[in-house]
């Protein structure tokens, strides 16, 4: 659904409920309008293709034309299982990441609480202490999460903290825009699962950089013959958080995986 201007949330829910028992219902933007027709109106000519072709390989290979048709078909019911499971797997995993995020983000206004108590009770000591207590705070200031700035466009260090806190992750449950979708969206950001379109929102932003340039909580890409094949997230000194096949949700060196090719903020 696309709603134009002037139409009110009472008149959106009740479409919404009248299209909802014929199947699936979701808002959309004008200009996302396009893509939906694409995927939604030409998509199941395209699966249908598959299955017609998957059958004739089952007739290849011996089977009877309509067993070859019946295995071939199942796979659409199994596959929608497998996306719903999937889904359900990255949400829990978001919520787990926002938790985790919420409670990092607590601990560091806590601890700089108690820097910014330390250095006021210093100040009030001695007249002597006054530069060293300044200086104090402002240090405590610069090691507090939340927005930043550095490179180009607008960080969250919070972002990070929710990556850690997905470390150990399977691959099957979180791959690598899976991963980066998760923790920003623990952090209340939504970021499109695909690497590809996750890289052209940092370029489209301008905020594509080079290694030298990259901030904390900043997605980096990595491409194979033109392509963008991989995302990870940015966590600082070389290092990044990423999910690979092999071994799931890890932290690794930012040159681990081959094809580095720039990174910055989507935000």
């Amino acid at each position: 659904l696309c709603g134009a201007p002037g139409v009110d949330e009472a008149h959106f829910g009740a479409v919404e409920e009248i299209l909802r028992s014929s199947g699936l219902v979701r808002r959309l933007e004008e200009r996302q309008m396009d893509a939906f027709s694409a995927v939604a109106g030409c998509g199941p000519a395209f699966v249908y293709q598959f299955i017609e072709a998957m059958a004739d390989g089952g007739v290849l290979a011996g089977l009877p034309r309509t067993a070859a048709q019946d295995y071939a078909a199942s796979l659409d019911s199994e596959v929608q299982a497998l996306i719903a499971q999937r889904d359900a797997e990255i949400a829990a995993a978001a919520e787990a990441a926002r938790i985790a995020a919420e409670q990092e983000a607590e601990r560091q206004r806590q601890e700089q609480a108690a820097q910014g108590g330390s250095s006021s009770g210093d100040s009030g000591s001695s007249s002597d202490s006054g530069d060293s207590g300044s200086d104090d705070s402002g240090s405590g200031g610069s090691d507090a999460g939340g927005s930043s700035s550095g490179g180009t466009g607008v960080h969250d260090s919070s972002v990070v903290s929710a990556a850690y806190s997905l470390i150990g992750t399977p691959y099957g449950t979180l791959d690598c825009s899976g991963l980066t979708s998760a923790a920003y969206g623990a952090c209340g950001y939504s970021l499109y699962h695909q690497s590809g379109v996750q890289y052209s929102i940092v370029a489209g932003k301008g905020n594509l950089v080079g290694a030298d340039g990259l901030v904390a909580g900043d997605l980096v890409f990595y491409a194979r013959g033109g392509s963008i094949y991989h995302v990870g997230l940015y966590i600082g000194d070389g290092y990044i958080i990423d999910s690979i096949p092999s071994g799931g949700v890890q932290v690794r060196t930012l040159y681990f995986c081959d094809g580095f090719c720039g990174g910055g903020s989507p935000l």
